[in-house]
């Protein structure tokens, strides 16, 4: 079977997909699948000597049945709405055209940057395609404040989802809240597939604070209490709360210190939040490399999830798995009757608490740094929920079956 992936970002860029989507095209070829990667070249979450590294790499064999094709800008995507829009057009089209050209099988494509599906619904024709939906959209710009629902701009790209949706051969999300979505927008249910994002529980594990180097390198006291938030700096998350707690509990426990690893579209200006409002217990450093994920997910006594309000079912962030790996008491915001809120309490690794709600997150923040016994059993439960229901090799084989099937059925 020959499977082109085409996918925005591959390593050695540093985003929250790299991860699984090396971690896919890995076992996919293992399974015994020949694999072309099709994605851009490398530009987020590294350097200027790295980029330069890669600008010509545009084809790169990792193995005699994993093939990366680089294709498109060499520059990168910028922070302008209108800018990123307009990129995000060109990279779809550099895509479609390089992926046309390889013989596959089947095509998977996943759902970012959102013009993405406009690939499959011209593919699906003649090879099957399988749609990975990660992100809803345009629902996702409505809260970023550059749409509103009664905007004709909104109504356009509604449409332009239900048609991708409708013209992709098959469609995997990441959870039930998703699928309620999909139906609501009448695609067949039978194209519809739930396949979780995971996390390899071999590699992410808790790393105990006398062997985790990061601590060292980023010049912090091994000895402190801190809350940590690792992640993307952009509007779906709710930073803006934890600025809030964190100058709460600034003047009741100031033993609390926290931690923002992160990047994104809004980091400047929570950066600058920070500033005015004086945040002596409050640090941010950079995303750091998929390399030292473990040790980032082992340093905080306490680790956040924080969405907003409007994200409920939207959304089901695949750092959770990690977090819960590296058994990491947890935070997550989340209204009750979703899905990511079913998963905290049935797993018992952490609290759901109501979306934006500052002072509740100061709240129980201030609890869990009283009672060690409690972010153990936390810990221990996350570790051992990771290990049993979000392992690698079971998603990825789900993966390949469905594809499998899907090639089979184009014969």
């Amino acid at each position: 079977m020959n499977v082109t992936m085409i996918v925005p970002y591959f390593k050695p860029e540093i985003t929250a997909i790299v991860r699984l989507m090396d971690d896919l095209a890995r076992d996919l070829a293992a399974y015994g699948a020949t694999v072309t990667v099709v994605t851009g070249f490398p530009a987020r979450g590294i350097g200027i000597e790295l980029q330069r590294q890669f600008a010509h790499k545009d084809r790169e064999q990792l193995a005699s049945n994993l093939m990366i094709l680089r294709t498109g800008s060499k520059k990168a995507e910028g922070n302008g709405f209108i800018h990123r829009g307009a990129r995000y057009l060109l990279k779809t089209a550099a895509f479609y055209q390089k992926a046309k050209k390889t013989n596959a099988d089947v095509y998977y494509i996943y759902s970012t940057p959102p013009f993405m599906g406009l690939i499959g619904t011209l593919l699906h024709r003649k090879t099957p395609t399988l749609y990975c939906l990660q992100d809803i959209f345009p629902d996702n710009l409505v809260l970023q404040g550059k749409l509103r629902k009664t905007s004709i701009t909104y109504g356009f790209l509604s449409r332009m989802e239900s048609f991708m949706y409708q013209n992709n051969t098959r469609i995997v999300t990441l959870s039930s809240d998703m699928k309620d979505h999909l139906l609501g927008k009448n695609i067949d249910p039978e194209k519809i597939s739930i396949v979780g994002n995971w996390v390899d529980t071999d590699e992410i594990r808790y790393i105990p604070r006398s062997e985790n180097p990061l601590f060292d390198r980023l010049g912090l006291n091994k000895n402190q209490f801190y809350v940590t938030y690792s992640g993307n700096l952009g509007y779906a998350q709710d930073i803006h709360s934890i600025l809030e707690a964190a100058g709460i509990i600034q003047k009741e426990v100031p033993e609390i210190q926290f931690l923002i690893i992160g990047s994104g579209v809004l980091e400047e200006k929570f950066k600058s939040q920070a500033l005015f409002k004086n945040l002596q217990n409050l640090k941010f450093f950079p995303l750091q490399s998929d390399a030292d994920s473990a040790l980032v997910y082992s340093m905080g006594d306490i680790g956040l999830v924080t969405l907003k309000k409007d994200m409920d079912g939207k959304a089901m962030p695949s750092k959770l798995w990690a977090m819960m790996a590296a058994s990491q008491p947890l935070i997550c915001t989340t209204s009750e009757g979703t899905e990511l809120s079913a998963v905290i309490r049935d797993s018992g690794c952490g609290l759901p608490i109501p979306p934006e709600d500052s002072a509740e997150l100061a709240r129980q923040i201030k609890v869990l740094y009283h009672r060690p016994d409690i972010r153990h059993d936390y810990g221990k439960l996350g570790r051992e929920y990771a290990v049993r229901y979000c392992s690698r090799s079971a998603a990825t084989k789900k993966y390949y079956d469905l594809m499998a099937e899907m090639a089979k059925g184009r014969g």
